[in-house]
């Protein structure tokens, strides 16, 4: 039997100007509260009108972003009932993060037509390596590796000029003794896209000049103090700020290139970003292997520091202070045509140029903000 139990008044806030849901107890819900268990009575509660209207407004956006990703391409048979229904998860992040991302380069004109190009066709490479492995071992393609982890890998891969190690698609849930051959394919890819620009002999070349590089304390390094710029921000959510989870993840084992294909989130990441968030806790005074790191994210060559270190001095930069940025340690670099063109219409060539020099600039900050000495030889 259902008894009427509260009275529903709705009352207002001044402040805040914000509306709140009151419940109170009537004597028949003091009864119902004293019942036994064996013989308790329900208490039905009347459903507000807000928690409705956020149902529905929950379910609209489910079946939009639904809707958007079958029009994409992606067969929603193959993502899990309970993203479904939830209308999200890490496959539904990963195919949105994916499609956004293309979208994006679309909309920024005609000169990124042969970016999206170069994407769609590495997502292909990697279908066809699926159906053939599949074939081979007589399994469900979907078995070999998961339509989400496929674009995962894809964003991942587009993201950086080092290889993406066999160990980083294992962890990342690659389970198939044809691992290796996947490795292959995506460093083809990377050569293909990146090698002409890699070659460039004005550009750091993270191939041919390995053994010019600097070279690095083995082990842990553990910085004297923090970089006196750094400020730590934790997220209002989490409790935690952005690093974090990267940082301790790096600790544990686990390298640049895996993190970026699960990272905590469920959705892809850069592998820039993961570095980018270890360097940010080293520059907050934690310990890290920067020799390690240095396989994912080579350091300058001794050439490019000298450089780097001249225009620190001609240009009087404090690399001390928080609002000295790379840009205008390598505006000499990249002269000021180059440095003054709108990111959208800057060259593809001299755009990837840029891009491996704002890398070892980021080395070039960090280790000084940190007072790193470089080994001598």
């Amino acid at each position: 039997m259902c008894i009427h139990a509260c009275h529903l008044t709705e009352i207002e806030i001044s402040e805040s100007h914000q509306t709140w849901t009151v419940y109170s107890i009537t004597p028949k819900g003091l009864e119902a509260l004293k019942a036994s268990d064996e013989n308790p009575t329900p208490i039905v509660l009347a459903v507000p009108p807000s928690l409705r209207e956020f149902e529905a407004t929950e379910d609209a956006d489910r079946q939009q972003t639904l809707s958007r990703l079958e029009k994409s391409g992606v067969d929603l048979s193959n993502i899990p009932k309970e993203e479904i229904e939830a209308g999200d998860g890490e496959a539904i992040k990963a195919h949105k993060h994916w499609y956004n991302h293309l979208e994006r380069l679309k909309k920024m004109g005609p000169h990124k037509e042969e970016r999206v190009k170069q994407l769609l066709d590495l997502k292909v490479r990697i279908e066809q390596w699926r159906a053939e492995t599949a074939v081979t071992f007589r399994i469900n393609p979907t078995h070999v590796m998961p339509e989400h982890l496929v674009v995962k890998v894809a964003y991942t891969a587009s993201s950086t000029d080092v290889p993406i190690q066999v160990e980083a698609l294992l962890a990342a849930g690659v389970r198939t003794a044809a691992v290796d051959k996947l490795a292959k394919i995506l460093e083809q890819w990377i050569i293909e896209t990146r090698g002409s620009v890699a070659s460039n002999h004005d550009a750091p070349n993270h191939t041919s000049d390995t053994d010019k590089r600097l070279k690095l304390y083995r082990g842990v390094f553990h910085p004297s103090r923090p970089w006196s710029g750094a400020v730590y921000k934790p997220n209002n959510r989490t409790g935690k700020a952005a690093w974090e989870s990267s940082y301790e993840r790096f600790v544990n084992g686990e390298d640049p290139q895996s993190i970026a294909i699960k990272p905590q989130s469920g959705r892809p990441i850069q592998v820039n970003t993961v570095i980018g968030h270890l360097f940010d806790a080293l520059m907050l005074g934690n310990p890290l292997e920067l020799d390690r790191l240095s396989i994912f994210s080579p350091p300058p060559t001794q050439e490019e520091w000298n450089a780097m270190e001249r225009i620190t001095t001609e240009f009087n930069l404090d690399l001390n202070d928080p609002d000295v940025k790379i840009s205008e340690l390598l505006r000499p670099i990249m002269g000021d045509t180059f440095m003054d063109t709108p990111f959208n219409d800057r060259d593809e060539t001299l755009t990837a140029k840029y891009r491996r020099w704002c890398e070892s600039g980021r080395w070039y900050f960090t280790l000084k903000r940190v007072n790193y000495e470089i080994p001598s030889e």
